[in-house]
């Protein structure tokens, strides 16, 4: 059923605010709406869907008839902002026009009101094992598995009042022709230890998955607005990158009874062609890890980016409090920010 909330009309558009459940026919058309908007983005790709279960609803406005901005929006009784009852804000996209954007705001902040939030946060697509944070305007090239979206996003929200409660950075490491003598070092500690690291077994890629999976529940346990997802869900983001994962890039570190105690995830920046650029996605590290055994991943990464013939390693996705931002300090230079918003429902 799809539900209009409200009419508003200024001195350009008229606007009309939709709401409906999922499935519906609605949302594929607001699936084509994203991908005009994109159109001249050869590198954007939908989001995944809602999942079917979470008790998600669309928002669309339309003017004259036409979408000119949407969200989807959900409950994750795990994510809360303040200690209040949270609407996450997800799947956002929008023409450049402030005014349509506030009517999507305004009309999800009245739903969700109604259901007893105080609070929106976004965007965020259901958790942030998916989808999330805005990109701000750059210079800057987003990467392969970058946030992409439209430079005007940023403006929209702050536009709206959502304050940033969350900032995050990505960072470049050019000129990798330094020494890396301590990486051996490091390496004969640690397996004085019982600490051993050895690349990804390709050939049983899924199980290796599932060892990393549990290892990422454990370890980002205690990040900011995390919650929990299934195994099959963790595989699916992983799946689609298989044939791009090089073992040299994909370390994990076990300690002397197997279990994995850190694992590091880099591949190859396919959206850059005038030079050799890696990423480095995912660094995860057990609480009872050794101390710097993450970064000690990152260090060896580094070397084999080196001696593979890389030119840059893209550190990415940071928030602003992670350790790796102070090791880093030294040898990186800022290279694209993010945020993630809050607001009063």
């Amino acid at each position: 059923m799809i539900t209009s909330l409200s009419r508003t009309r200024t001195d350009v558009q008229d606007y009309i605010v939709e709401s409906f459940d999922l499935p519906s026919p609605s949302w594929g058309e607001f699936r084509d709406f994203t991908e005009r908007l994109y159109g001249d983005d050869p590198f954007w790709s939908h989001p995944a869907d809602p999942p079917a279960d979470a008790g998600a609803r669309a928002f669309i406005v339309r003017a004259d008839g036409r979408i000119v901005a949407g969200a989807c929006c959900m409950i994750n009784d795990g994510i809360c902002l303040d200690g209040q009852r949270t609407a996450l804000v997800g799947w956002y996209e929008a023409m450049d026009d402030p005014d349509a954007a506030a009517r999507l705001f305004d009309g999800i902040a009245e739903h969700y009101r109604g259901m007893g939030c105080r609070r929106l946060l976004g965007p965020l697509n259901g958790s942030t094992w998916h989808r999330y944070r805005v990109a701000l305007p750059s210079d800057a090239d987003p990467f392969f598995l970058d946030v992409r979206n439209r430079p005007w996003y940023a403006a929209q929200w702050e536009g709206r009042g959502f304050a940033t409660v969350a900032r995050y950075f990505s960072t470049k490491v050019s000129g990798l022709d330094r020494p890396y003598d301590r990486v051996g070092r490091f390496e004969e500690i640690y397996r004085s230890r019982g600490v051993t690291v050895r690349p990804v077994d390709t050939g049983r890629f899924e199980e290796e998955l599932l060892k990393l999976y549990r290892l990422s529940l454990e370890g980002f346990a205690g990040n900011l607005f995390y919650t929990p997802i299934s195994f099959e869900s963790f595989r699916d983001l992983y799946m689609p990158i298989r044939p791009l994962v090089d073992p040299a890039f994909v370390l994990i570190a076990s300690g002397d009874d197997g279990r994995p105690l850190a694992f590091i995830f880099a591949v190859n920046n396919i959206h850059e062609t005038a030079k050799r650029s890696l990423i480095i996605k995912t660094v995860v590290a057990a609480p009872d890890a050794p101390r710097g055994l993450g970064t000690f991943l990152a260090e060896k990464v580094h070397a084999a980016a080196k001696e593979r013939g890389y030119d840059e390693v893209i550190h990415a996705l940071m928030h602003e409090e992670n350790v790796s931002m102070n090791v880093l300090a030294g040898i990186s230079a800022p290279y694209r920010n993010y945020r993630l918003y809050g607001a009063d429902c």
